[in-house]
C-alpha cells in the first residue's frame, strides 16, 4: 500500500513537472523578439558653393553703366526729334519721352549706380517739362530757365558717367575765359572772340538744321545748315545749348544753331560765352 502511494505521488510529480515545462515553452514563444535597431550611415551633404559676381567691380560696371546710358541715347534721339517737329505736333514725341523716362526708372541697377540714375531722371524730366510748356503756351523766359537748367543737369550726369568709368571729365567751370570779356568768359557785344583753333560743327543729319538769328526757338530763321554741311564755331551760350557759328550766306554772317543737333570736333567748353546784345527777332 505504501508503495502504490508512493507510485501515485511520483506520477503526479511527473504530470506537474510536464505541465510546468508546457507552459514554460509557451511563454518564450509568446515573448516579443525586440528588433535590433539599425545601424545609421551618416550623410554627408554637399553644398555647393557659388560666388555672386561684384556689379560694380570696375570689370562689369560698364555693362551696368551702359544700362542707363542707352536709354539715354535712345532719349536723346527723341529730344532730336522733338526740336525738328511743329509746336503742334510735339504730343507724340512728348510721350515717347516720357515711355524712356520711365524706362530708366525701372532699370534693374546696382547701387553704385543710383546717383547716375537720378541725374539721368532729372535731366529727362527737365526735358520733358520744357516741351511741355512749349507746346502749352509757356513763356520764353520759362522755356528758357528750363533749357538752361537741363543742361546743367546734363553736365551733372555726364560728370558722374565720367567718374564711373574712370574717364577725364572738363567740367564747364574750367572753360578758357575770353580775353576781351569784361566778365570772364562773357562777351557782352554782338561779337565773338574767335573759336578755337581748326574747330568745326557739323550737321550729321538726318535733315537741315536751322540757323536762327538768337539763341532760341522763338528766334527767326535765317537759313539752313544742309546735311554734312561743315561751319566754324564762335561762341556758345552759358547754357551750352546754342553754339553761334560763322556762315557767310546768312545776314550778318553768323547765325545760332542749337547744340543737340550738331556734332563738335573740340569741348564745347572751348567756346566763349557770349550773350547776345539784341533781342531775337520772332520767327515769321
Amino acid at each position: 500500500m505504501h508503495r502504490s502511494k508512493y507510485f501515485r505521488l511520483l506520477f503526479l510529480s511527473l504530470m506537474i513537472l510536464i505541465l510546468l515545462s508546457a507552459c514554460i515553452v509557451q511563454a518564450t514563444e509568446m515573448t516579443p523578439t525586440l528588433a535590433q535597431p539599425a545601424t545609421s550611415v551618416p550623410v554627408t551633404a554637399t553644398i555647393a558653393i557659388t560666388s555672386t559676381p561684384d556689379l560694380c567691380a570696375p570689370n562689369n560696371i560698364v555693362d551696368q553703366v551702359r544700362k542707363i546710358h542707352n536709354v539715354m541715347r535712345k532719349f536723346d534721339d527723341f529730344v532730336f526729334v522733338a526740336n525738328l517737329t511743329p509746336q503742334a505736333q510735339l504730343s507724340p514725341i512728348i510721350i515717347d519721352l516720357q515711355a524712356a523716362r520711365r524706362e530708366t526708372e525701372d532699370l534693374d541697377i546696382p547701387v553704385c549706380l543710383t546717383t547716375l540714375q537720378a541725374a539721368a531722371l532729372n535731366y529727362q524730366n527737365t526735358v520733358i517739362d520744357y516741351l511741355a510748356q512749349f507746346m502749352g503756351g509757356g513763356t520764353k523766359e520759362q522755356i528758357n530757365d528750363q533749357i538752361a537748367s537741363s543742361q546743367t543737369l546734363r553736365i551733372t550726369y555726364e560728370a558722374e558717367l565720367a567718374r564711373l568709368i574712370g574717364a577725364t571729365y572738363v567740367p564747364p567751370s574750367t572753360a578758357t575765359p575770353s580775353p576781351t570779356s569784361s566778365t570772364p568768359g562773357v562777351i557782352l557785344t554782338g561779337t565773338p572772340a574767335p573759336g578755337p583753333s581748326g574747330a568745326l560743327i557739323k550737321n550729321p543729319g538726318p535733315t537741315a538744321v536751322n540757323l536762327r538769328n538768337a539763341p532760341s526757338f522763338d528766334a527767326g530763321k535765317l537759313g539752313d545748315l544742309a546735311v554734312g554741311e561743315t561751319a566754324k564755331p564762335l561762341a556758345r551760350t552759358q547754357a551750352m545749348d546754342w553754339i553761334l557759328i560763322e556762315d557767310a550766306n546768312v545776314p550778318g554772317g553768323m547765325a545760332w544753331v542749337y547744340a543737340q543737333l550738331i556734332e563738335i570736333n573740340v569741348s564745347i567748353n572751348q567756346l566763349p560765352v557770349v550773350a547776345p546784345a539784341l533781342s531775337p527777332t520772332p520767327a515769321g
